[in-house]
């Protein structure tokens, strides 16, 4: 009998088994529900402002300087405009796809919380770090010395000369601060900044496709205006291989190789792709949008669509107005398209809009990186610190005993 109690009172004496939270490990997989009470953020964006977040990333850097990285990979102009033409049905299919998953999971984070979701902690926190310090920043900095040398290029057409590179290198600086502090304030802010900065960007596009029906129209009018553009655009087979130049050297078609055929191609699709880049950042904010389920979609499909047909038709513009065999080795194509049609006014106001293209892409990697960083710092990946929001100033008590919302609410 003594025996029986004493091995009751030793099993109810047993100690409790440590809870889950104590026993998984840092990067343990967790589930998705916990991401739904750490990342109640307001919502504020619309179906308008996540189409301006695409369009403003996708419409940058890369179509004023990738036309020349395509260009001299490929044996013509046509060619050319088929690279364009796969490299926006592939970012279209891997949108769509981006798309389906920000439905079914609308979370800050974007393709960390994906990859979290299938594969576990370990690869989303492998995938936060790489794009928080190394991808975004670097599409930034490329972005800023674009804008750098934009603003050269304008110097180095005037009685000054070139600007020397330490000086383009401040200059760089300078704007990718400059962008980052406007960015600091407040999320309505950035959404305001964000859809003026597609407004220029989309005046851009138009005013360089105008630019090329301008001239296809003044050469059917008179033969021998110069307002026509280059003359290769009628005098040539747009499918007709011909020599390019890259990085100083001649790439000869007709006697190259099959493989080396096909790292040319592979080089062209990779430079489109890096131009259609940014299709995936309105993920990144899934959570602070209204009714992602629908808005989403429809804003990434429109999107697609306009960037694809903006960059299809902002190309075939470059070459009606600007030589074949200058556009390979040009890196600033389209200040020298609108140079060709109207002379150097017209050169200096597209690259004051290529600047402003510039300005408005890294204003939207930093509304997009920010919040990657705030939900890599929910999960953990990233210290505490960087999950808050605005800036740790005391906030004032309201009459009614609440505390008074900081209009600095951007991310730390």
């Amino acid at each position: 009998m003594d025996i029986a109690q004493s091995s009751d009172q030793s099993e109810n004496t047993t100690p409790p088994k440590p809870s889950a939270s104590e026993t998984e490990p840092l990067l343990a997989r967790r589930s998705s529900s916990e991401s739904d009470t750490t990342q109640q953020l307001p919502k504020l964006l619309t179906t308008r402002h996540a189409f301006a977040v695409l369009v403003t990333l996708q419409i940058g850097s890369g179509i004023f300087a990738s036309p020349a990285q395509v260009d001299h990979n490929v044996p013509s102009p046509g060619a050319a405009l088929l690279v364009w033409v796969l490299g926006g049905l592939l970012s279209w299919a891997g949108a769509s796809a981006f798309a389906e998953l920000g439905a079914s999971l609308p979370l800050n984070g974007g393709m960390q919380e994906y990859l979290r979701h299938v594969f576990g902690d370990t690869i989303a926190f492998l995938m936060a770090w790489v794009y928080i310090m190394a991808v975004k920043p670097s599409a930034m900095a490329i972005q800023s010395i674009v804008i750098a040398e934009s603003i050269g290029s304008i110097s180095a057409t005037s009685a000054h000369g070139a600007l020397r590179p330490p000086l383009l290198k401040i200059i760089a600086v300078i704007a990718f601060v400059f962008m980052v502090f406007l960015n600091s304030f407040n999320t309505k802010f950035t959404l305001r900044l964000s859809d003026s900065f597609t407004v220029f960007k989309l005046s851009t596009v138009v005013l360089i496709v105008l630019g090329g029906l301008v001239a296809v129209i003044a050469h059917l009018a008179d033969s021998h205006t110069s307002l026509s553009g280059s003359s290769d655009w009628y005098s040539k087979n747009w499918f007709q291989t011909r020599s390019t130049t890259s990085y100083g050297r001649t790439v000869d078609w007709t006697s190259m190789g099959a493989w080396d055929r096909y790292g040319h191609y592979c080089a062209a699709i990779y430079g489109g792709l890096w131009a259609y880049d940014g299709w995936d950042n309105a993920n990144i904010v899934a959570s602070e949008i209204q009714d992602p389920g629908r808005a989403l979609p429809k804003a990434i499909k429109a999107a697609m669509v306009v960037v694809l047909v903006s960059f299809e038709l902002v190309n075939v513009a470059y070459y009606i107005l600007v030589p074949w065999d200058k556009l390979s080795s040009n890196n600033a194509v389209a200040v020298a398209a609108a140079t060709s049609l109207l002379g150097r006014p017209a050169g200096i106001a597209v690259t004051l809009l290529v600047v402003v293209s510039c300005a408005g892409s890294i204003t939207s990697n930093v509304f997009a990186v920010g919040r990657l960083t705030m939900a890599a710092s929910q999960r953990h990946y990233l210290p505490a610190f960087f999950s808050k929001r605005g800036l740790p100033m005391r906030r004032q008590p309201e009459e009614n005993g609440n505390f008074t919302s900081s209009n600095f609410d951007a991310p730390v």
